[in-house]
C-alpha cells in the first residue's frame, strides 16, 4: 500500500509538472500570437482623424480569427513593406500611423523561417503531443516534459524579439503621445492659434 501511495504521488508530481510545461508552452504562443495581431494593426493605421477610432476597431477585428501561420504572413508582409501609398483625402484632416522595420531581402526571408517554425512547433503541440499525450504515464509525463523544455528553447528568441518589437511600439505610441499633448497645450496657450 504504501508504494502505491509513494508511486501514484511520483506519477502525479511528473504529470503536473507536464501539465506546466503544457501551460508555459501555449501561454507563450498566446502572447506571441496577441503580440503580432498589435503590431500588425498599428503597422498601417490611417484615415480620416474623425473615422480613425472605427478603422482600428474594424482592423482588429479583421484580424482576430486568423491562423498563427496567417497572422505571421501578414506580420512580415506589413511590418517589412515599404511605406504604403499616400491615398490621403483633401476632405477633412488625414491621418497616417505605421510601422515599419527596414531589413535586407535575405534577413526577411530568415525571419519568415524562423517565424514558421514557430507555427510549426504550435502545431506539433496542439495537434500532436497533446493527442499522444497519457498523464497517467510516468514514461509519457518525463518525455512530455523533455520535449517541451526543449521547444521552450527554442521558442523562447523568437518570442523575446516579438515582444521587444512590440515594446518599440508601445515607446513609440508614447512618444507621439507626448508630442500630440505638448503641441495641444502650445496651442491652447497661444488663443488656439497653433501656427
Amino acid at each position: 500500500m504504501a508504494q502505491s501511495d509513494t508511486t501514484n504521488k511520483q506519477n502525479s508530481a511528473y504529470c503536473d509538472q507536464a501539465l506546466r510545461s503544457i501551460g508555459r508552452n501555449v501561454v507563450l504562443f498566446q502572447r506571441m500570437e496577441k503580440a503580432l495581431k498589435a503590431l500588425i494593426v498599428a503597422s498601417n493605421l490611417r484615415g480620416h482623424a474623425s473615422e480613425l477610432a472605427e478603422i482600428y476597431r474594424k482592423r482588429r477585428k479583421s484580424i482576430d480569427r486568423r491562423t498563427m501561420g496567417q497572422l505571421i504572413d501578414e506580420f512580415l508582409t506589413a511590418v517589412y513593406a515599404d511605406e504604403p501609398p499616400n491615398d490621403a483625402s483633401s476632405n477633412g484632416v488625414w491621418m497616417s500611423v505605421g510601422f515599419r522595420v527596414e531589413a535586407s531581402e535575405e534577413s526577411v526571408r530568415a525571419r519568415r523561417e524562423a517565424l514558421s517554425m514557430v507555427v510549426d512547433e504550435r502545431n506539433a503541440l496542439i495537434h500532436d503531443m497533446l493527442a499522444t499525450f497519457d498523464p497517467e504515464s510516468d514514461e509519457s509525463c518525463q518525455k512530455l516534459i523533455v520535449i517541451l523544455d526543449e521547444q521552450h528553447g527554442r521558442l523562447k528568441p523568437h518570442f523575446e524579439y516579438v515582444m521587444a518589437m512590440l515594446g518599440t511600439l508601445h515607446s513609440m505610441q508614447q512618444k507621439l503621445r507626448e508630442v500630440f499633448e505638448a503641441e495641444i497645450l502650445r496651442s491652447e496657450g497661444a488663443g488656439g492659434d497653433a501656427a
